[in-house]
């Protein structure tokens, strides 16, 4: 017992201290990310930050981080050798950028009926010329909803080659976990498919793979790297954050399968709740009252919700039975714990923090918590397994003889009796008692006995086992039974080869002693009116007689 409590503390420990390390790595990760770029020496050095140095009409330094309202920046252009490139990435903006007096960009006004008052997120890549070296260049930032969602970085003057090379870079470990989020999601489906058809998973595989590939195609909309490669990219962001609310319903759908602390009404209730927030966004975005980034904050508010009714439902099992809840769940707390965190922290970096990257924290909380339900899905099938093996084992010991391994009284009862409800019209049986059993026993040793039994058992099964079905019903009592139509000749023929296949057995002493049986048999047609208790007395009585008629035989 003690050493059972020793192993599990130390199983829970190794757990809990690798989970430690792979959260400091996720710490230390995320934390060199998000150091100050102009600070670290670049891969290809043929392009400058220009996010520095940029004023007010007031001469006011600009924050980018958080743009409110309407402002016009300036900034005057550096001594250019050669023509270059002005790159930079706006958020929940509206941009016009002039030369001196001379405009070259502005902001193309999207479909407000279905994107909004801007055009959500994009990359600009402007020429820049060497002629204009030393001239002013003005940019005038609206944000239309003024709540200091406007931003505007990775701002760089340069090649542009260099600069995409250089943002696709950094943008990659983040494409690369929503890659792999995505690909794990479909890897659970098509396990789902072989498992469920074996009746060996549920519907929770299902459901798992369906979150973690909804999940992981969010993130891929999400993610910069879209844009950076494709045009207009914004469009597929746009739809996939009007469709975010609904990835909680497959998940949730898989907590409730699969653990016991989320209710069906939790369930039903979350799903409620998703369906609800989807369609109020996308009713109040097509009557104009308001975008999906006005609305935005609603569905911030519905995951704060299910996040706190999470960690009620995780409270609730942990309070009503802590060492089950540990030494079961331990997995699945640790993943959906860091999901939670992951999506919380990246909800107040949005709103209250300077960060470019929106879900990073998000992005790590998805992998680790489909990493951990790997893990727990995968015990929970080994438990599965080994008790559907146990449940094998006993069905076995209860339908099958311990020493042959044949068919037991049991089964051969329970058989008669279907056979006698299902009114089968052809039907033969065999009942075999061998000689001299009790003789070899008492002389020899039950060791002799057994070995006999066995060689009976064995031979009987090579023989007649392809027509029909053998049985060990006592002792020394053996039956066979078949259902094949017009099975007699056939039977006759085998049970022929069956005693002249029997031989002798050898004894401890080194003599041999001849092994035979004692068999009568009886059939069932459809022109017999008899029930299955004729059958069996027939042939019970035909094998006495064999019996008696062996001993006469032998004794003379």
């Amino acid at each position: 017992m003690n050493t059972n409590t020793n192993n599990h503390k130390t199983s829970y420990s190794i757990t809990c201290g690798l989970f430690f390390l792979i959260m400091c790595s996720v710490i230390f990760t995320v934390l060199y990310y998000s150091l100050p770029r102009q600070n670290r020496e670049p891969a290809i050095s043929d392009y400058i930050d220009f996010s520095e140095g940029w004023t007010t009409s007031d001469g006011r330094p600009v924050d980018f981080s958080h743009i409110s309202g309407t402002c016009t920046v300036t900034k005057k252009l550096p001594a250019l050798t050669h023509d270059m490139t002005l790159f930079f990435f706006y958020k929940s903006s509206n941009v016009t950028i002039l030369i001196d007096d001379r405009q070259i960009y502005e902001t193309m006004q999207p479909e407000r009926v279905f994107f909004g008052k801007t055009p959500g997120a994009s990359y600009v890549s402007l020429p820049i010329y060497r002629e204009d070296s030393g001239r002013t260049l003005t940019l005038m930032i609206d944000n239309p909803y003024g709540d200091g969602s406007g931003k505007i970085n990775d701002m760089y003057l340069g090649r542009s080659e260099d600069i995409l090379i250089s943002r696709i870079r950094d943008k990659a470990p983040g494409f690369g976990i929503s890659f792999l989020i995505a690909h794990l999601g479909l890897a659970f489906i098509l396990f789902y498919l072989p498992l469920h058809k074996k009746h060996i998973i549920g519907s929770e595989m299902l459901y798992l793979g369906l979150f973690a590939l909804n999940i992981g195609i969010f993130m891929l909309a999400d993610n910069r790297m879209l844009q950076l490669i494709l045009r207009n990219s914004h469009i597929y962001h746009t739809i996939a954050e009007l469709f975010m609310m609904l990835i909680t319903i497959p998940l949730f759908l898989y907590l409730g399968k699969m653990y016991t602390e989320y209710s069906p009404v939790m369930v039903q209730t979350v799903c409620l709740i998703s369906v609800m927030d989807f369609s109020i966004r996308f009713c109040l975005n097509l009557t104009g009252r308001k975008d999906f980034h006005e609305s935005l904050r609603l569905t911030h508010i519905t995951f704060s919700i299910l996040i706190a009714l999470v960690i009620y439902a995780i409270g609730k099992g942990f309070y009503q039975n802590q060492k089950q809840h540990l030494k079961h769940n331990l997995y699945h707390n640790l993943g959906i714990l860091c999901l939670c965190f992951g999506v919380l922290l990246d909800i107040l970096l949005l709103w209250f923090g300077s960060v470019p990257e929106t879900s990073f924290f998000t992005r790590i909380g998805v992998l680790m918590f489909l990493i951990m339900e790997a893990v727990q899905v995968t015990l929970r099938l080994m438990t599965n397994y080994q008790e559907g093996v146990r449940m094998q084992l006993l069905s076995r010991l209860a339908y099958r003889d311990g020493l042959t391994d044949l068919l037991n009284r049991t089964s051969y009862m329970e058989e008669l009796k279907r056979l006698d409800a299902s009114h089968n019209f052809h039907v033969l049986l065999a009942l075999y008692d061998v000689n001299n059993l009790k003789y070899v026993n008492d002389t020899y040793g039950h060791q002799s006995g057994d070995e006999m039994i066995r060689r009976v058992a064995d031979t009987l099964l090579a023989h007649l086992g392809s027509l029909g079905k053998c049985y060990r019903i006592g002792g020394d009592e053996f039956v066979f039974l078949s259902t094949a139509a017009n099975s007699e000749k056939e039977f006759l023929k085998l049970q022929r080869d069956f005693e002249a296949s029997l031989g002798v057995l050898k004894l401890p002493d080194g003599s041999e002693h001849p092994i035979t049986v004692a068999m009568g048999y009886s059939v069932l047609t459809h022109n017999m009116p008899r029930s299955m208790d004729d059958v069996v007395r027939e042939a019970d009585a035909k094998m006495y007689e064999a019996k008696r008629r062996m001993k006469t035989e032998n004794r003379s």
